[in-house]
């Protein structure tokens, strides 16, 4: 009878060791992969949906400008010898709402398509100061009419550009006293500009979005607006490997602003969801409308956010990296027309030239993180660091949505040397000068984090629990079962 029982108790111990594994590890991952699939769909009626529509994670948008403090002695002296001296100035910081609308949902391309409003308030007590303070900053709208202008190579252009700098116009290199408000959503331009405006309109030229209606800001036009017009992204109910990736921008799954199609391609997200189950060998992409472009992120280490674990993703230096020596980077490239500089080889910031109607406009890390030296030391005031001015986003791996980010991108102008058209602009030195950069902040609550805890992260606890214990219970009760048998067969005779 003992003989029985051990024996038996060896079987069933193997038993529950079986089905621990087969439920542990085959049935339970595929009941919760089954699950993520089902709720990671852009369909009314889902959870995500809801978050989709209106995305409940605060966002705050923070600038910083940079102000330049020796501005007399810079733009004054005519050989250009004086280096610029600039002072961080923020962060002035915005909260950020997106609202979609006109949502429709394409069952036959598994696709839904969408407009997006997107509104900033301002959060005085977060910010460094009013949004009425005031800034010396570079001349942003000045530097790209005279590139746009030299470009086209006019008889009168020579005349313009001096015109432009003359006692009519009262231009000056550095812009002084606009307040930040203003360089951020437009500050009105004056006279010169229109006039010079409605004449390259008959002649066709064009001048960037950031400056059109006769003013100039670095987010002209996009407060509580549909700037990036209307967005196509897969749903994700036949493929969550395709959840809410981009499909098309107003009809183009391209970019007109750059002459290679792996460049030009409108790449991954808009960088509040990404698809399910992330792999840390997985590259995530995210289109900026502002740039014109998509960037990647790989990850880089394990994180935990209020107990979630996460993946963190960053944007790797090869983004800005001289296409001599990342030679992807080579359809970034674009043409420049004399007599601008057309030399590519540079590491630390990107051109969008193209992207901006041929205006000399630049892309980096803020301070130039990671550029090469000669760009960061061109000028006093810039200090490059990897925890401040890095961009990275921590993702929960299995639903793939984010749990913090941190996109922070600079923007600047590179100053060219203008050699036909006489002083200023024939002695300017060349230089990537910064203008602004923002830190687009993104963190669960903790109504979300509690949430992601309750439907997530508890019961995949609750399986890991339960599957180890079985696991060792069988083991257990196998070990001590065949063990007693044994004995009584072996020892005992």
């Amino acid at each position: 009878m003992i003989k029985a029982i051990s024996a038996g108790a060896a079987v069933v111990g193997f038993v529950i060791l079986i089905v621990a594994v087969v439920v542990g590890w085959v049935v339970a991952p595929n009941l919760i992969e089954n699950m993520v699939e089902k709720e990671t769909q852009l369909q009314n009626g889902t959870d995500i949906y809801e978050k989709w529509v209106n995305i409940p994670v605060p966002i705050y948008l923070k600038f910083y400008l940079w102000n330049v403090t020796n501005y007399e002695d810079y733009q004054n002296n005519k050989d250009w010898s004086a280096k610029p001296n600039i002072s961080e100035i923020g962060p002035y910081i915005y909260k950020e709402n997106r609202t979609k609308y006109e949502i429709r949902s394409n069952p036959d391309d598994d696709t839904v398509t969408y407009r997006q409003k997107i509104t900033y308030t301002f959060v005085p007590e977060m910010s460094v100061g009013p949004d009425t303070d005031v800034v010396n900053i570079i001349n942003v709208p000045l530097f790209s009419v005279a590139a746009v202008l030299a470009t086209k190579n006019l008889i009168i252009t020579p005349l313009v550009l001096q015109l432009l700098l003359g006692p009519l116009s009262r231009e000056r290199l550095v812009k002084m006293d606009v307040p930040v408000r203003d360089v951020i959503f437009g500050w009105r331009l004056n006279l010169i500009y229109d006039i010079i405006a409605s004449v390259g309109t008959e002649l066709g030229m064009h001048f960037p979005p950031e400056m059109q209606d006769g003013k100039f800001g670095f987010y002209l036009n996009r407060n509580n607006t549909n700037a990036d017009g209307l967005w196509e992204v897969y749903s994700g109910v036949r493929d969550s490997s395709k959840f809410s990736i981009i499909k098309t921008i107003e009809g183009e799954s391209r970019l007109d602003d750059w002459w290679d199609d792996e460049c030009a391609m409108i790449n991954g997200t808009d960088g509040t969801m990404f698809p399910p189950f992330v792999e840390k060998d997985t590259t995530l992409f995210a289109y900026i409308p502002e740039i014109c472009r998509s960037v990647w992120l790989r990850y880089t280490e394990k994180t935990e956010y209020e107990g979630i674990p996460g993946y963190r993703f960053r944007i790797p230096n090869e983004l800005f990296t001289s296409p001599h020596i990342h030679p992807p980077n080579w359809c970034f490239c674009m043409p420049v027309k004399p007599p601008l500089n057309q030399d590519c080889d540079f590491t630390g910031g990107g051109r969008i030239f193209s992207c901006k109607s041929d205006a000399p406009i630049i892309i980096s890390k803020p301070h130039f993180l990671d550029a090469q030296e000669d760009i960061y030391t061109q000028m006093d005031g810039l200090k490059p660091e990897k925890a401040k001015h890095d961009t990275f986003i921590d993702v929960e791996p299995i639903t793939g949505f984010p749990l913090r980010a941190q996109k922070r991108l600079q923007i600047g102008v590179e100053l060219q040397t203008l050699s036909t058209f006489g002083a200023p602009w024939n002695t300017i030195n060349h230089v990537f000068f910064p203008a602004i950069w923002a830190d687009e902040e993104a963190a669960l609550d903790d109504k979300l984090v509690d949430e992601i805890k309750t439907k997530l992260i508890k019961p995949l606890r609750l399986v890991t629990i339960g599957k180890w214990s079985a696991v060792g219970v069988g083991i257990f009760v196998t070990v001590v079962g065949s063990t007693y048998f044994s004995y009584l067969m072996w020892f005992k005779k």
